[in-house]
C-alpha cells in the first residue's frame, strides 16, 4: 500500500537559511528526482521518498529567473519510506518565477560546490 503525504498550506518567504541542500541524486532520499505537477491553478512539488524514513520538505524562493528548491535533513517520528510526497507551491511571486524560468533543485554537488538541477514541470489535465 502506498503512503501519501500532502500539505496544502505550504508557503515560504525568503529566509536566511536558504541554500544548497540534499542531492536529488541521493538514492536514500529520493526514489526519483522531484517533479513539479501543474493542474489548473495549482502547482505541487512531488516525489517518492526512498529509504530515508524521516520527514523533510523543500523550501523554495525565486532565484536567477526561476524558482529554486532546496531541502535539508530533518528528524521526526514515523516511517515515510516509499511515501508519495506532495506540497503546494504558493505565492504569486513564486508562481510567476516558476512560470517564467522553470524549477530548479539547489544542491551540494561534488567537491562541495553548489549546483542547480532543472526539475521537470509536468502538465496534468483536469
Amino acid at each position: 500500500m502506498r503512503k501519501l503525504v500532502i500539505a496544502a498550506a505550504f508557503s515560504l518567504t525568503a529566509c536566511a537559511g536558504f541554500g544548497p541542500g540534499l542531492s536529488v541524486r541521493d538514492p536514500s532520499h529520493f526514489a526519483a528526482p522531484p517533479v513539479i505537477v501543474h493542474s489548473g491553478d495549482e502547482y505541487l512539488i512531488t516525489w517518492t521518498q526512498a529509504d530515508y524514513p524521516f520527514f523533510f520538505r523543500p523550501d523554495y524562493e525565486p532565484m536567477n529567473g526561476g524558482l529554486a528548491f532546496s531541502a535539508h535533513d530533518a528528524a521526526s517520528s514515523g516511517d515515510l519510506v516509499g511515501a508519495s510526497m506532495a506540497f503546494a507551491i504558493e505565492g504569486e511571486e513564486n508562481i510567476r518565477a516558476l512560470q517564467r524560468g522553470g524549477a530548479y533543485w539547489w544542491q551540494v554537488g561534488q567537491g562541495g560546490t553548489s549546483e542547480f538541477v532543472r526539475l521537470e514541470v509536468r502538465e496534468v489535465s483536469n
